[in-house]
């Protein structure tokens, strides 16, 4: 099994990015792996991990509550949670300089952000697919639900493709803006890191920090509160 080219695992007659894959699963054991070393031990005064693991809790917590109130703000507090911080470790994982190797023969891929592959962010604007039309339908009801395609109702054969229309826009917003921010973000410093690297040695380290620390906190956080804003409005009571 060799890493190049990019799409080198072949099942069942489909191709698949063996890195992207596999970075995913790093993200998703590193997160794992903290909340099981923070929360096994709880303690009435935090330890430094404890404590970052509670503020950020706490921090969503008060956005989902302000949002959605407090009982059903609990209720996605979990699912949230866990998306902000699958995206924004996934966008910062590049920043760890560990190259290609192997082990045992079996390859571990360069750290990459599987954000840059674009089929990470259409897998997570399925997920919010779910997420929100789920939410709608288990609030509404599937025929209040599919009422909304057709208001407002005196010019409803009109609204009803524009109303499709506008949803689907929504989440293809949310796919390309991360995937857009992150492989752009990547592209750049592999341009400044070909240029600047021998000319002035920091300029590649700020632009790496820049773009892996700033604007990945940061398109983790704006896909985040999307997801809320798009959830809180198909929930809304008429």
């Amino acid at each position: 099994m060799e890493i190049n080219p990019p799409l080198p695992v072949r099942i069942w007659g489909l191709d698949f990015n063996y890195a992207t894959i596999f970075m995913s699963l790093v993200v998703s054991f590193i997160l794992i792996l903290v909340f099981y070393l923070a929360t096994r031990q709880l303690k009435m005064v935090p330890g430094r991990l404890q404590a970052l693991v509670e503020i950020i809790a706490e921090f969503f917590d008060n956005i989902l509550t302000q949002t959605f109130g407090k009982e059903r703000g609990r209720r996605y507090l979990s699912i949230i949670g866990t998306l902000f911080l699958f995206i924004c470790l996934s966008n910062m994982i590049g920043l760890l300089p560990i190259p290609q190797f192997r082990i045992f023969g079996f390859p571990i891929p360069e750290f990459v952000e599987p954000t840059r592959d674009y089929n990470t962010p259409f897998a997570l604007m399925v997920f919010v697919l779910f997420l929100v039309h789920g939410s709608e339908i288990r609030t509404k009801g599937l025929w209040g639900y599919t009422k909304t395609y057709f208001k407002p109702y005196f010019i409803a054969p009109y609204m009803f493709p524009m109303n499709i229309l506008g949803r689907i826009g929504h989440l293809l917003s949310l796919h390309f803006r991360l995937f857009g921010n992150i492989f752009g973000g990547a592209v750049i410093i592999m341009l400044v890191n070909q240029g600047w690297a021998v000319i002035f040695p920091p300029v590649p380290l700020i632009v790496n920090v820049f773009f892996g620390l700033f604007v990945g906190l940061i398109q983790a956080f704006v896909f985040t509160i999307l997801v809320i804003s798009y959830t809180a409005v198909a929930i809304a009571e008429e």
